[in-house]
């Protein structure tokens, strides 16, 4: 089995209105995923045509898994993502999210930089970077990590 860094496991429901931002972010990477795996959750929408349409431009040494999973929620589908999972780091990203281009870039800088890190948590700053808002939302969460260690203070997106 091929072993490559970085996998993206991207579930998701009925997000034809969402999903398109998510799916351009991937393929703008600096540093792109090696596997980019889509869980459909029962989909009635057509959110799986309009992934396939965009992803069409997907480079073809990008692998990209196409999966349904029948069981309704969103742990089932993160674990049906997993199972197909040959990479030795996973993200999962959600569907209506998008990602900086750098995204990748920064885990390998965090990998590199402290090769103790086994985790690392993403957090979605509405602000602008760098601006009053923004620090103060990172300031806060920073704090409440330290204060609370083993709770978690992002989404599912984190």
């Amino acid at each position: 089995m091929k072993r490559n860094k970085y996998a993206v496991v991207l579930p998701y429901y009925n997000e034809l209105k969402f999903i398109r931002p998510t799916l351009e972010s991937c393929l703008a990477q600096k540093r792109l995923p090696d596997q980019l795996i889509l869980v459909d959750n029962a989909s009635t929408d057509g959110s799986e045509e309009l992934c396939r349409e965009v992803l069409r431009a997907a480079p073809p040494e990008m692998e990209i898994v196409y999966v349904r999973e029948s069981t309704p929620g969103y742990v089932h589908a993160v674990n049906a993502g997993f199972k197909r999972v040959t990479s030795e780091f996973t993200a999962v990203w959600n569907a209506d999210t998008t990602y900086p281009p750098h995204y990748f870039d920064e885990c390998d800088r965090l990998l590199r930089d402290a090769p103790h890190v086994v985790a690392a948590m993403a957090k979605d700053v509405a602000a602008p970077p760098g601006t009053g808002s923004s620090t103060l939302v990172l300031w806060t969460d920073y704090r409440l990590s330290k204060l609370r260690p083993k709770m978690g203070f992002t989404g599912g997106f984190g």
